[in-house]
């Protein structure tokens, strides 16, 4: 599996391929910690809301839909690879800017034949149990992309963020498992 690296970028640049080269740069300040001179403690500030632990850059792995010659359409195979990007704007709604390059490889390596993108705003509903655990209902509420509310739930477990499992819905409309197949890789 090869993931998308700056100098392997071989298209026309999108915002996509601007927020991956940002990721890859330096990290330029020591983040955390505390303002208060009497405070001696350089450990990272706690999240206060629960927009404050999803907050950040997320990435998928390669995730492979053909292998070479498994279907006729995708000779070569096919596979894409999705970024998500959230942006806190009060203590239960974040923006959101969602994109999904698809590559006619099993890899995600070569010429991307496709982009897809969906931005709006991400509404946190309450918490609910899935697989034994809490986690966050949320709607995805696209503006631009593909229009429209989506009913999901997140959990976080150390630096990866799970999705809900698609077809898993009960009565209040929310997936009711989490997708552990798939996790998004902080970054």
């Amino acid at each position: 599996m090869t993931w998308p690296t700056p100098d392997r970028i071989d298209h026309e640049p999108t915002l996509f391929d601007a927020h991956l080269r940002l990721c890859h740069q330096p990290a330029g300040g020591t983040g955390g910690g505390s303002d208060n001179s009497d405070n001696d403690s350089d450990s990272p500030s706690i999240p206060v809301d629960v927009t404050d632990r999803y907050e950040g850059s997320w990435l998928t792995a390669c995730q492979q839909d053909y292998d070479v010659g498994e279907n006729p359409a995708y000779p070569d195979g096919k596979s894409q690879l999705s970024g998500l990007v959230l942006r806190k704007l009060t203590a239960t709604t974040m923006s959101f800017s969602l994109t999904t390059n698809e590559y006619e490889t099993p890899d995600c390596s070569g010429t991307r034949v496709a982009a897809f993108f969906s931005r709006g705003d991400l509404v946190f509903d309450g918490v609910k149990t899935a697989n034994r655990r809490s986690v966050d209902r949320v709607e995805f509420r696209a503006t631009t992309g593909v229009d429209g509310t989506i009913r999901d739930i997140l959990w976080i477990d150390g630096n990866s963020l799970f999705r809900g499992l698609i077809g898993t819905e009960s009565a209040d409309g929310y997936p009711s498992q989490l997708n552990t197949s798939r996790p998004w890789s902080r970054i």
